[in-house]
Protein backbone atom coordinates (compact mmCIF):
# COMPACT_ATOMS: atom_id res chain seq x y z
CA UNK A 1 0.00 0.00 0.00
CA UNK A 2 1.63 3.22 -1.25
CA UNK A 3 1.64 5.67 1.02
CA UNK A 4 -0.33 9.43 0.71
CA UNK A 5 1.07 11.82 -1.07
CA UNK A 6 2.33 14.46 0.70
CA UNK A 7 -0.06 18.11 0.76
CA UNK A 8 1.92 21.17 0.18
CA UNK A 9 3.85 22.57 2.92
CA UNK A 10 2.09 25.62 4.75
CA UNK A 11 4.66 29.02 4.32
CA UNK A 12 6.59 29.87 7.03
CA UNK A 13 5.32 33.15 9.00
CA UNK A 14 6.85 36.28 7.29
CA UNK A 15 9.56 37.67 10.10
CA UNK A 16 8.90 41.22 11.64
CA UNK A 17 8.89 44.30 9.58
CA UNK A 18 12.29 46.20 11.06
CA UNK A 19 11.70 50.37 11.60
CA UNK A 20 12.77 51.96 8.64
CA UNK A 21 14.42 55.17 8.64
CA UNK A 22 11.41 56.66 7.93
CA UNK A 23 10.53 55.38 11.20
CA UNK A 24 13.29 56.93 13.07
CA UNK A 25 12.86 60.39 11.05
CA UNK A 26 9.48 60.20 12.61
CA UNK A 27 10.25 59.84 16.24
CA UNK A 28 13.18 62.69 15.80
CA UNK A 29 10.76 65.19 14.17
CA UNK A 30 8.06 64.37 16.60
CA UNK A 31 11.03 64.34 19.66
CA UNK A 32 12.03 68.32 18.47
CA UNK A 33 8.28 69.08 17.87
CA UNK A 34 8.01 68.54 21.52
CA UNK A 35 11.36 70.64 22.89
CA UNK A 36 10.36 73.45 20.33
CA UNK A 37 7.14 73.45 22.32
CA UNK A 38 8.47 73.62 25.76
CA UNK A 39 11.44 76.30 25.02
CA UNK A 40 8.69 78.12 23.47
CA UNK A 41 6.22 77.82 26.46
CA UNK A 42 9.00 78.05 28.96
CA UNK A 43 12.55 78.81 28.64
CA UNK A 44 11.96 81.58 26.11
CA UNK A 45 9.42 83.50 28.42
CA UNK A 46 11.78 83.51 31.25
CA UNK A 47 15.00 84.66 29.00
CA UNK A 48 12.69 87.61 27.35
CA UNK A 49 10.57 89.03 29.90
CA UNK A 50 13.40 90.46 32.37
CA UNK A 51 14.68 92.45 29.66
CA UNK A 52 11.39 93.34 27.86
CA UNK A 53 9.66 94.76 31.34
CA UNK A 54 10.96 96.93 34.37
CA UNK A 55 12.71 95.40 36.98
CA UNK A 56 9.55 96.77 39.63
CA UNK A 57 7.21 95.69 36.92
CA UNK A 58 8.30 92.09 36.07
CA UNK A 59 6.28 90.18 38.88
CA UNK A 60 3.35 91.47 37.42
CA UNK A 61 4.17 91.94 33.85
CA UNK A 62 1.90 89.57 31.22
CA UNK A 63 2.03 89.17 27.82
CA UNK A 64 1.45 91.98 25.51
CA UNK A 65 -1.73 92.13 23.28
CA UNK A 66 -1.01 92.47 19.75
CA UNK A 67 -3.72 94.56 18.52
CA UNK A 68 -3.37 98.22 19.92
CA UNK A 69 -5.46 99.73 22.67
CA UNK A 70 -7.05 96.97 23.26
CA UNK A 71 -7.32 94.68 26.30
CA UNK A 72 -8.93 91.16 26.21
CA UNK A 73 -11.71 90.59 28.69
CA UNK A 74 -11.38 87.57 31.10
CA UNK A 75 -14.33 86.69 31.20
CA UNK A 76 -16.26 82.75 31.41
CA UNK A 77 -16.86 83.10 27.55
CA UNK A 78 -12.84 83.13 26.62
CA UNK A 79 -12.31 80.85 29.58
CA UNK A 80 -14.40 78.59 28.10
CA UNK A 81 -13.39 78.52 24.43
CA UNK A 82 -9.72 78.79 25.47
CA UNK A 83 -10.32 75.70 27.76
CA UNK A 84 -12.17 73.84 25.05
CA UNK A 85 -9.40 74.70 22.34
CA UNK A 86 -6.17 73.27 23.88
CA UNK A 87 -7.75 70.05 25.36
CA UNK A 88 -8.98 69.06 21.85
CA UNK A 89 -6.07 70.08 20.26
CA UNK A 90 -3.96 68.40 22.60
CA UNK A 91 -5.86 65.20 22.23
CA UNK A 92 -6.20 65.99 18.22
CA UNK A 93 -2.36 66.77 18.07
CA UNK A 94 -0.86 63.79 20.68
CA UNK A 95 -3.38 60.99 19.21
CA UNK A 96 -2.26 61.78 15.87
CA UNK A 97 1.92 61.96 16.74
CA UNK A 98 1.05 58.88 18.98
CA UNK A 99 -0.47 56.98 16.03
CA UNK A 100 2.30 58.19 13.15
CA UNK A 101 5.48 57.12 15.43
CA UNK A 102 4.46 54.45 17.48
CA UNK A 103 0.98 52.83 16.59
CA UNK A 104 1.39 52.68 12.81
CA UNK A 105 4.74 51.60 12.95
CA UNK A 106 3.92 48.91 16.01
CA UNK A 107 1.11 47.33 13.98
CA UNK A 108 3.14 47.12 10.49
CA UNK A 109 5.59 45.33 12.66
CA UNK A 110 3.31 42.59 14.07
CA UNK A 111 2.06 41.70 10.75
CA UNK A 112 -1.65 39.84 11.02
CA UNK A 113 -2.10 40.10 14.53
CA UNK A 114 -1.29 44.29 14.56
CA UNK A 115 -4.51 43.62 11.51
CA UNK A 116 -6.92 42.69 15.30
CA UNK A 117 -5.57 45.54 16.95
CA UNK A 118 -6.65 47.79 13.83
CA UNK A 119 -10.38 46.57 13.68
CA UNK A 120 -10.45 46.69 17.34
CA UNK A 121 -9.46 50.77 17.16
CA UNK A 122 -12.65 50.79 14.35
CA UNK A 123 -14.83 49.00 16.53
CA UNK A 124 -14.19 51.75 19.16
CA UNK A 125 -14.81 54.43 17.06
CA UNK A 126 -11.75 55.83 16.50
CA UNK A 127 -12.06 56.94 12.63
CA UNK A 128 -15.19 58.88 14.22
CA UNK A 129 -13.51 60.55 17.26
CA UNK A 130 -10.73 62.09 15.65
CA UNK A 131 -12.86 63.91 12.99
CA UNK A 132 -15.33 64.96 16.18
CA UNK A 133 -12.49 66.29 18.36
CA UNK A 134 -11.07 68.01 15.41
CA UNK A 135 -13.88 70.14 14.81
CA UNK A 136 -14.58 71.07 18.35
CA UNK A 137 -10.73 72.16 18.09
CA UNK A 138 -11.23 74.17 14.59
CA UNK A 139 -14.21 75.91 15.44
CA UNK A 140 -13.44 76.67 19.01
CA UNK A 141 -10.38 78.34 17.80
CA UNK A 142 -11.90 79.93 15.40
CA UNK A 143 -14.10 81.70 17.44
CA UNK A 144 -10.84 82.49 19.58
CA UNK A 145 -9.11 84.21 16.63
CA UNK A 146 -12.46 86.38 15.83
CA UNK A 147 -12.64 87.75 19.36
CA UNK A 148 -9.32 88.73 19.94
CA UNK A 149 -8.92 90.01 16.43
CA UNK A 150 -12.15 92.32 16.66
CA UNK A 151 -13.36 90.18 13.74
CA UNK A 152 -10.46 89.57 12.08
CA UNK A 153 -9.32 93.00 11.34
CA UNK A 154 -6.66 94.05 9.14
CA UNK A 155 -4.98 95.72 11.38
CA UNK A 156 -4.42 92.83 14.04
CA UNK A 157 -4.46 90.15 10.93
CA UNK A 158 -1.18 92.24 9.67
CA UNK A 159 0.38 91.68 13.23
CA UNK A 160 3.44 89.00 13.75
CA UNK A 161 0.84 87.72 16.32
CA UNK A 162 -1.92 87.43 13.95
CA UNK A 163 0.57 86.51 11.05
CA UNK A 164 1.62 83.53 13.09
CA UNK A 165 -1.90 82.45 14.27
CA UNK A 166 -3.09 82.51 10.80
CA UNK A 167 -0.32 79.95 9.71
CA UNK A 168 -1.22 77.65 12.12
CA UNK A 169 -4.87 77.91 11.64
CA UNK A 170 -3.89 77.21 8.11
CA UNK A 171 -1.58 74.08 8.81
CA UNK A 172 -4.84 72.83 11.06
CA UNK A 173 -7.07 72.89 8.64
CA UNK A 174 -5.49 71.67 6.01
CA UNK A 175 -4.46 68.66 8.56
CA UNK A 176 -8.27 68.16 9.29
CA UNK A 177 -9.05 68.20 5.15
CA UNK A 178 -6.31 65.48 4.48
CA UNK A 179 -7.46 63.60 7.78
CA UNK A 180 -11.29 63.30 6.50
CA UNK A 181 -10.79 63.04 2.64
CA UNK A 182 -7.78 60.70 2.79
CA UNK A 183 -7.27 59.35 5.88
CA UNK A 184 -10.68 58.17 6.79
CA UNK A 185 -11.60 56.62 3.85
CA UNK A 186 -8.58 54.91 2.94
CA UNK A 187 -8.70 53.11 6.70
CA UNK A 188 -12.06 52.30 6.61
CA UNK A 189 -11.55 50.72 3.01
CA UNK A 190 -8.68 48.49 4.49
CA UNK A 191 -10.78 47.64 7.24
CA UNK A 192 -13.44 46.26 4.47
CA UNK A 193 -10.74 44.41 2.47
CA UNK A 194 -9.21 42.90 5.39
CA UNK A 195 -11.80 41.25 6.13
CA UNK A 196 -13.15 40.19 2.57
CA UNK A 197 -9.65 38.69 2.53
CA UNK A 198 -9.63 36.65 4.93
CA UNK A 199 -13.34 35.54 4.28
CA UNK A 200 -11.98 34.54 0.32
CA UNK A 201 -11.81 31.22 -0.72
CA UNK A 202 -9.84 31.57 -3.77
CA UNK A 203 -6.10 32.20 -3.13
CA UNK A 204 -5.64 34.32 -6.48
CA UNK A 205 -8.70 36.93 -5.42
CA UNK A 206 -7.02 36.72 -1.85
CA UNK A 207 -3.25 37.79 -2.94
CA UNK A 208 -4.87 40.30 -5.28
CA UNK A 209 -6.97 41.87 -2.57
CA UNK A 210 -3.92 41.73 0.59
CA UNK A 211 -1.93 43.16 -2.35
CA UNK A 212 -4.59 46.11 -2.50
CA UNK A 213 -4.80 46.39 0.94
CA UNK A 214 -0.76 46.91 1.00
CA UNK A 215 -1.00 49.99 -1.21
CA UNK A 216 -3.89 51.14 0.82
CA UNK A 217 -1.76 51.14 4.03
CA UNK A 218 1.26 53.10 2.31
CA UNK A 219 -1.41 55.73 1.25
CA UNK A 220 -2.80 55.82 4.88
CA UNK A 221 1.17 55.71 6.32
CA UNK A 222 2.26 58.60 4.07
CA UNK A 223 -1.56 60.59 4.91
CA UNK A 224 -1.50 59.89 8.83
CA UNK A 225 2.58 61.25 8.40
CA UNK A 226 1.21 64.66 6.87
CA UNK A 227 -1.15 65.67 9.66
CA UNK A 228 1.04 64.60 12.13
CA UNK A 229 3.36 67.47 10.72
CA UNK A 230 0.75 69.85 9.62
CA UNK A 231 -0.59 69.83 13.66
CA UNK A 232 3.50 70.11 14.80
CA UNK A 233 3.40 73.66 12.34
CA UNK A 234 -0.05 74.54 13.79
CA UNK A 235 1.26 73.81 17.45
CA UNK A 236 4.54 75.89 17.38
CA UNK A 237 2.90 78.64 15.49
CA UNK A 238 0.20 78.63 18.49
CA UNK A 239 2.91 78.47 20.92
CA UNK A 240 5.31 81.02 19.73
CA UNK A 241 2.95 83.42 18.48
CA UNK A 242 2.30 85.39 21.65
CA UNK A 243 6.24 86.63 21.92
CA UNK A 244 6.73 87.47 18.40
Amino acid sequence: MSAPAAGPEPPEPAGPVKPTAADYLVNAVGLAIVLVAALALVVWPLIVWPFSHPLGAYPSALPPTRFPNQELPVDAYMVTLRLVHIVSGVFWAGTLWFAASYLEPSIRETGPEGGKVMQALLRRGYLNTMPAVALVAILSGFLLMWRVSDGFSSAWMGTPYGRALSLGALAALVAFALGVFVMRPTVLRMGALAQAAAQATDDAARQATLAEVELLRQRARAAGRAVAGLLGVAVVMMAVAQYL
